[in-house]
């Protein structure tokens, strides 16, 4: 059902297995191969954000046949927002999360001709549903928490009431090429089989921002700057306006590409084609969120978050930082001079992007940021001042 929109696409994009007809075992795939992703919520906090706003949490887990696992403890925000009454959420995944392993995925690499976090080939998964948290002791609880366990080793030594859950999916959102989303329904997806789900492996040498030394981690603001300076993807979460691969009213999370700005400012390159951009045209409501988990493989990678480092390393271990900013959707003129800075900060972050189409209008957009929530540390987050993070110079920065 998709045609190819780039003519130029790599050539080791496109001799990756699943092949990118095997939408449902891409998906299952990644499913099985990946260990954290972002999972969103319906916020029901007014702290760091408003109530109502998508909330984007970077999550471990585990899967058991294609049904997503969790290990949680009431005490997270995200958990909170559930137990406020709203169980639908959804669950982002990207490609990107590979890269610095066996299989990570040319597509994704910032560096190669269009690679990129944001380039179609550079696979996104959505997987929405119910929340559902399992009766401690069932024969669920005991298969899911095998598998959660083996995958994360650390997650035995947990405190705080920590119990296991399962997303109920109903609905399955995939971009893994060029040409718009597959018709994929739950059924396809948990019907892929053993024998789809072989996947070619390539390995490259990984472009990397290089930025300032880490910063102490009780430095919390200086913390979130260095993020912002030093990753180059999150996921962008908004509220769904769309029946295709989701369900209106439903937290969205996308994996996006972004660039921080001279002051720590959201920068972006979206098309309107894209399903976030349809979702924020009626609602600019947005979170954006980022995770130290995503430099795992490069050379800021951080020790905590890889899973068997030390008796806690793992995405969902709390020094393993988690940022989300919470604000509006914003698009730039780029003929004005912050769309022109937003214009030079994501092309030099991003220069593949320079070879985006024209036909499919993309544009240079902003996250109003008015909410930040933050967890580097064990003892909770940190609701942080909007004005300090803008207002931050390195001259107080405090370094490792």
């Amino acid at each position: 059902m998709r045609s190819l929109v780039f003519s130029s696409i790599l050539s080791v994009a496109a001799a990756s297995a699943p092949p990118t007809s095997q939408y449902a075992a891409t998906a299952r795939w990644m499913v099985e191969n990946l260990n954290w992703g972002y999972l969103t919520t319906t916020s029901s906090r007014s702290k760091s954000g408003s109530v109502g706003d998508p909330f984007g949490n970077p999550y471990a887990f585990a899967d058991v046949a294609g049904v997503p696992y969790f290990y949680a403890s009431g005490m997270d925000s995200s958990m909170i927002d559930i137990a406020a009454g709203n169980t639908r959420v959804s669950f982002g995944m990207s490609e990107a999360e590979f890269i610095g392993t066996s299989d990570e995925v040319v597509a994704c690499k910032i560096g190669t001709f269009y690679g990129d976090p944001e380039n179609p080939p550079c696979a996104r998964l959505v997987l929405s549903g119910r929340w559902r948290q399992l009766v401690s002791g069932s024969d669920e609880d005991t298969t899911a928490k095998s598998a959660l366990f083996a995958k994360h080793p650390s997650f035995p030594s947990e405190p705080h009431d920590f119990f296991a859950a399962a997303i109920d999916v109903d609905s399955v959102w995939i971009l893994d090429m060029y040409g718009g989303i597959p018709d994929v329904t739950p059924a396809d997806y948990f019907g892929a089989t053993a024998a789809q789900m072989l996947r070619q492996t390539r390995q490259e040498q990984q472009h990397v921002r290089v930025s300032r030394k880490r910063p102490n981690v009780y430095d919390t603001v200086s913390t979130a700057r260095w993020m912002v300076e030093t990753l180059t993807w999150g996921s962008l979460a908004t509220v769904s306006t769309r029946t295709e691969g989701s369900v209106v009213g439903d937290p969205f999370a996308n994996p996006y590409s972004f660039a921080g700005g001279p002051n720590g400012e959201l920068y972006f390159f979206a098309s309107d084609m894209d399903a976030s951009m349809i979702d924020v045209a009626a609602n600019s409501r947005a979170t954006f969120s980022l995770s130290d988990a995503s430099l795992t493989g490069t050379n800021n990678s951080v020790s905590a978050c890889v899973v068997g480092s030390g008796p806690y390393g793992d995405p969902e271990n709390p020094p393993c930082a988690r940022l989300v900013f919470a604000g509006n959707w914003a698009k730039l003129d780029s003929n004005s001079a912050e769309g022109a800075t937003a214009q030079t900060a994501v092309f030099n972050a991003h220069p593949s992007f320079k070879r985006y189409p024209s036909g499919h209008d993309f544009f240079v957009a902003k996250l109003d940021i008015d909410g930040i929530w933050l967890i580097d540390h064990y003892g909770g987050a940190t609701h942080m001042s909007v004005s300090k993070y803008l207002g931050w110079s390195a001259a107080s920065d405090v370094v490792v």
